[in-house]
């Protein structure tokens, strides 16, 4: 909850970022102005003019509230995960005799851990939440275009009737309430890409996590809080070096209008390679890189110090 308060407004230029570059046809789509398509001063200076600070947050409640159900849920899925091999790599020590020696995690252990830990999660919890706060984010990108809007009185019409198709009103109970009359499936639209990024870069970041940590902290010690921060700051780097694509075809996804055709993933990447080029499609799926990595390391940082510190005061260490 304390990254993602301090955190959020990088979130909202990324997920306006990555929308503004998918090639299905969706409202978000056909409203795209030059200044989302550019970089994220471009996208900031567009959002700021169109509600001010505020518009930063749009869609926070929800995220914010989810958060403590969120990094429970991947903390104790994965050192659940983590106890149970470690249990088995002592069994199996005591199998082959070797009874006095416990079990040892590999670096694949810590890898697949991290990953169960992030598909569970991404599963049960993350898919609604991110859906609701990215259907929020387009229907403000949508309403900003139509207040650009200039030009003909058909070409000012067409933005008006794209801006009512989205017919939440700007909280995130009318999203789900829009979405139950299409079935409560639709809240987990594009869960099988949440999943993949979620498990692709949890496992990296827990191995990143552990394999830092190694490097800064003298053996049978544990880690300083400094080590603990810088771990953490790679760890969540390297979340998003391997996630962001699989993030921004998830936003794709999640932000197209429920009354429309879902995106295409296939369709609009093909689009995007007839066009732009295999360079063109890399750009796409990595849109938004630089609002990323830069919450991704600071956030990440901020979690791993809070949860270590909180973990070892609950212990009764400090």
């Amino acid at each position: 909850m304390s990254s993602t308060a301090a955190l959020y407004p990088l979130d909202v230029l990324r997920t306006k970022m990555q929308a503004a570059g998918m090639a299905g046809t969706t409202a978000t789509t056909t409203t795209t102005t030059t200044a989302t398509m550019r970089g994220p001063l471009a996208v900031l200076d567009h959002t700021l003019k169109h509600g001010g600070v505020r518009a930063l947050y749009t869609g926070l409640t929800l995220p914010l509230a989810a958060q403590a159900v969120y990094k429970a849920t991947v903390f104790t899925v994965n050192n659940v995960t983590q106890a149970a091999v470690l249990d088995y790599r002592t069994w199996e020590n005591q199998k082959t005799g070797l009874a006095a020696t416990p079990g040892q995690l590999t670096d694949t252990d810590l890898f697949v851990c991290g990953a169960t830990a992030g598909a569970v999660n991404a599963a049960a919890f993350v898919t609604p939440v991110e859906f609701v706060r990215n259907q929020l984010i387009a229907q403000h990108s949508a309403q900003a275009v139509a207040e650009d809007a200039s030009g003909t009185k058909q070409q000012r019409q067409q933005h008006q009737r794209q801006q009512q198709s989205w017919k939440s009103r700007g909280s995130s109970w009318d999203v789900v309430q829009k979405s139950s009359r299409h079935g409560l499936r639709s809240l987990w639209r594009g869960v099988s890409w949440t999943v993949y990024r979620d498990a692709l870069g949890c496992g990296c970041f827990f191995y990143m996590l552990a394999w830092t940590q190694r490097q800064l902290t003298l053996p049978d010690e544990q880690p300083s809080p400094a080590a603990t921060m810088v771990a953490g700051g790679v760890a969540g780097l390297s979340f998003w070096a391997v996630a962001l694509p699989l993030d921004t075809v998830k936003t794709w996804i999640q932000s197209s209008d429920l009354d429309q055709k879902v995106v295409s993933v296939h369709e609009s990447v093909e689009k995007i390679y007839r066009q732009e080029g295999t360079a063109g499609v890399v750009r796409h799926l990595f849109r938004g890189w630089q609002v990323a990595y830069t919450r991704g390391i600071p956030s990440a940082a901020i979690t791993m110090s809070i949860y270590s510190w909180s973990y070892r005061y609950l212990e009764g260490v400090e």
